[in-house]
């Protein structure tokens, strides 16, 4: 969080309500990965990010990352946190999420 913190200063508690905060303290969503669509047993832990609309196209049919679950599936995204998406994008997309949604 410190290099978020670095980042963001002052709106670090914005930021942390639109994606750190949620994989840091466990808010993160959980649903049998059934309900989501994934392969494979069991649940899986996952985010949804606000994103734009060009990135969205982008990420369409990639690996670990879904069309929104219960947000508007024309500016948000879920990110499985499983380990399919590396961690590298799963930052740089809560980032872009923390950028839209000042």
């Amino acid at each position: 969080m410190e290099q978020f913190q670095n980042i963001y200063g002052k709106n670090i508690r914005h930021f942390v309500c639109f994606g750190m905060w949620i994989i840091i303290n466990g808010l993160r969503s959980t649903l049998p990965r059934k309900i989501l669509g994934v392969p494979g047993e069991g649940v899986v832990d996952f985010i949804n990010v606000k994103c734009d609309k060009e990135t969205i196209d982008f990420f369409h049919g990639v690996n670990g990352i879904l069309p929104a679950y219960h947000m508007n599936k024309q500016n948000w995204i879920t990110v499985l946190l499983d380990g399919t998406v590396p961690e590298k994008n799963v930052k740089k997309l809560i980032s872009m999420s923390f950028d839209l949604t000042k």
